[in-house]
Protein backbone atom coordinates (compact mmCIF):
# COMPACT_ATOMS: atom_id res chain seq x y z
CA UNK A 1 0.00 0.00 0.00
CA UNK A 2 1.13 3.47 -0.77
CA UNK A 3 1.19 6.10 1.76
CA UNK A 4 -1.94 7.60 -1.25
CA UNK A 5 -3.33 4.63 -0.63
CA UNK A 6 -3.02 4.23 3.00
CA UNK A 7 -4.61 7.97 3.19
CA UNK A 8 -7.84 7.10 1.38
CA UNK A 9 -8.41 4.15 3.45
CA UNK A 10 -7.71 6.18 6.59
CA UNK A 11 -10.18 8.58 4.89
CA UNK A 12 -12.89 6.25 4.12
CA UNK A 13 -12.51 4.55 7.23
CA UNK A 14 -13.35 7.63 9.18
CA UNK A 15 -16.22 8.96 6.37
CA UNK A 16 -14.21 12.02 5.81
CA UNK A 17 -14.58 13.63 2.17
CA UNK A 18 -10.78 14.45 0.69
CA UNK A 19 -11.76 18.36 1.40
CA UNK A 20 -12.58 17.73 4.76
CA UNK A 21 -9.29 15.44 5.63
CA UNK A 22 -7.28 18.29 4.34
CA UNK A 23 -8.88 20.88 6.06
CA UNK A 24 -7.39 23.96 4.62
CA UNK A 25 -4.17 22.56 4.47
CA UNK A 26 -3.85 21.55 0.55
CA UNK A 27 -6.21 21.69 -1.73
CA UNK A 28 -8.40 19.18 -2.81
CA UNK A 29 -7.31 18.81 -6.19
CA UNK A 30 -3.61 18.19 -4.62
CA UNK A 31 -4.61 15.42 -2.28
CA UNK A 32 -6.79 13.58 -5.00
CA UNK A 33 -3.69 13.64 -6.76
CA UNK A 34 -1.99 12.07 -3.98
CA UNK A 35 -4.56 9.54 -3.06
CA UNK A 36 -3.94 8.27 -6.66
CA UNK A 37 0.01 8.28 -6.33
CA UNK A 38 0.21 10.90 -8.77
CA UNK A 39 2.30 13.26 -6.69
CA UNK A 40 3.88 13.25 -3.40
CA UNK A 41 3.20 14.54 0.11
CA UNK A 42 5.36 16.27 2.03
CA UNK A 43 6.19 15.13 5.36
CA UNK A 44 5.13 18.06 7.42
CA UNK A 45 1.32 17.98 5.70
CA UNK A 46 1.27 14.29 5.94
CA UNK A 47 1.99 14.62 9.66
CA UNK A 48 -0.39 17.48 9.90
CA UNK A 49 -3.22 15.86 8.63
CA UNK A 50 -2.95 12.56 10.16
CA UNK A 51 -2.69 14.55 14.14
CA UNK A 52 -5.82 16.71 12.75
CA UNK A 53 -7.51 13.35 12.59
CA UNK A 54 -5.81 11.73 15.58
CA UNK A 55 -4.38 8.71 13.27
CA UNK A 56 -1.65 6.90 15.21
CA UNK A 57 1.44 7.74 12.79
CA UNK A 58 3.10 4.53 13.81
CA UNK A 59 0.20 2.38 13.16
CA UNK A 60 -0.43 4.39 9.80
CA UNK A 61 3.09 3.79 8.51
CA UNK A 62 3.11 -0.12 9.07
CA UNK A 63 0.71 0.00 6.49
CA UNK A 64 2.92 1.23 4.06
CA UNK A 65 4.61 -1.28 1.34
CA UNK A 66 7.98 -2.14 2.40
CA UNK A 67 10.77 -2.17 0.46
CA UNK A 68 14.46 -2.70 1.19
CA UNK A 69 15.38 0.43 2.38
CA UNK A 70 12.08 0.52 4.75
CA UNK A 71 13.01 -3.01 6.12
CA UNK A 72 15.97 -1.23 7.45
CA UNK A 73 14.80 1.30 9.17
CA UNK A 74 12.33 -1.15 10.71
CA UNK A 75 14.92 -3.26 11.99
CA UNK A 76 17.13 0.15 12.96
CA UNK A 77 13.80 1.19 15.14
CA UNK A 78 13.72 -2.10 16.80
CA UNK A 79 17.08 -1.62 18.09
CA UNK A 80 16.73 1.86 18.97
CA UNK A 81 13.32 0.91 21.13
CA UNK A 82 15.54 -1.32 22.78
CA UNK A 83 18.49 1.09 23.54
CA UNK A 84 16.65 3.26 24.80
CA UNK A 85 13.90 1.17 27.00
CA UNK A 86 17.09 -0.33 28.56
CA UNK A 87 19.17 2.72 29.02
CA UNK A 88 22.00 1.35 26.32
CA UNK A 89 24.03 4.51 26.48
CA UNK A 90 26.59 2.78 23.94
CA UNK A 91 23.72 1.97 21.50
CA UNK A 92 21.91 5.21 21.93
CA UNK A 93 25.25 6.91 20.65
CA UNK A 94 26.32 4.66 18.02
CA UNK A 95 22.23 5.45 16.94
CA UNK A 96 23.19 9.18 17.20
CA UNK A 97 26.10 8.10 15.21
CA UNK A 98 24.00 6.67 12.16
CA UNK A 99 21.70 9.47 12.28
CA UNK A 100 24.48 12.10 12.01
CA UNK A 101 25.99 9.78 9.07
CA UNK A 102 22.52 10.14 7.35
CA UNK A 103 22.23 13.82 8.00
CA UNK A 104 25.73 14.20 6.37
CA UNK A 105 24.17 12.19 3.27
CA UNK A 106 21.46 14.28 3.03
CA UNK A 107 23.14 17.32 2.83
CA UNK A 108 25.66 15.60 -0.09
CA UNK A 109 22.22 14.56 -1.91
CA UNK A 110 21.00 17.97 -1.43
CA UNK A 111 24.29 19.67 -2.35
CA UNK A 112 24.22 17.44 -6.03
CA UNK A 113 20.68 18.09 -6.14
CA UNK A 114 19.78 14.38 -5.30
CA UNK A 115 17.12 12.43 -3.88
CA UNK A 116 18.03 14.28 -0.73
CA UNK A 117 13.72 14.56 0.16
CA UNK A 118 13.71 10.85 0.50
CA UNK A 119 16.93 11.15 2.39
CA UNK A 120 14.83 13.63 5.00
CA UNK A 121 11.54 11.59 4.95
CA UNK A 122 13.80 8.56 6.22
CA UNK A 123 15.62 10.05 9.01
CA UNK A 124 12.24 11.95 10.15
CA UNK A 125 10.47 8.56 10.32
CA UNK A 126 13.21 6.97 12.36
CA UNK A 127 13.28 10.12 14.79
CA UNK A 128 9.02 9.24 14.72
CA UNK A 129 10.17 5.67 16.19
CA UNK A 130 11.70 7.19 19.30
CA UNK A 131 8.99 6.37 21.95
CA UNK A 132 7.95 9.24 23.09
CA UNK A 133 8.80 8.29 27.02
CA UNK A 134 12.13 8.46 26.18
CA UNK A 135 11.36 12.28 24.21
CA UNK A 136 13.44 15.77 25.78
CA UNK A 137 13.13 18.74 24.52
CA UNK A 138 15.76 18.63 22.91
CA UNK A 139 14.30 15.72 20.92
CA UNK A 140 11.62 18.06 19.71
CA UNK A 141 14.22 21.05 18.84
CA UNK A 142 16.09 18.47 16.30
CA UNK A 143 12.66 17.19 14.93
CA UNK A 144 11.44 20.37 14.33
CA UNK A 145 14.86 21.75 12.82
CA UNK A 146 15.07 18.66 10.03
CA UNK A 147 11.32 19.02 9.74
CA UNK A 148 12.49 22.58 8.39
CA UNK A 149 14.93 21.71 5.80
CA UNK A 150 12.66 21.17 3.25
CA UNK A 151 11.85 24.85 3.13
CA UNK A 152 15.42 26.40 3.47
CA UNK A 153 18.37 28.12 0.99
CA UNK A 154 21.25 26.42 0.74
CA UNK A 155 23.47 28.29 3.27
CA UNK A 156 20.41 27.49 6.26
CA UNK A 157 19.88 24.16 5.27
CA UNK A 158 23.69 23.75 5.65
CA UNK A 159 23.66 25.36 9.21
CA UNK A 160 20.65 23.98 10.27
CA UNK A 161 22.06 20.33 9.16
CA UNK A 162 24.98 20.82 11.22
CA UNK A 163 23.46 22.58 14.05
CA UNK A 164 21.55 18.93 14.12
CA UNK A 165 24.65 16.92 14.18
CA UNK A 166 25.41 19.00 17.40
CA UNK A 167 22.62 18.38 18.95
CA UNK A 168 23.18 14.68 18.42
CA UNK A 169 26.20 14.99 19.35
CA UNK A 170 24.61 15.48 22.79
CA UNK A 171 23.04 11.98 23.19
CA UNK A 172 22.51 11.86 26.81
CA UNK A 173 20.69 15.12 26.52
CA UNK A 174 18.63 14.37 23.50
CA UNK A 175 16.75 11.08 24.41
Amino acid sequence: MTIGEALKAERKRLGLSQSQMTGNLITKSHYSKIERGLFDIRTNDLLTILNLHNIDVVEFFKKISVTNQEENTKAYLAQLHAAYYTRNIEKIEQISNKLKNKLFGLLCEFEKKGEWEKFLDSILTELLGIPETSRTINYYILYYKISSLRYLRYDYFRSTVFSCMTLLGKSDELF
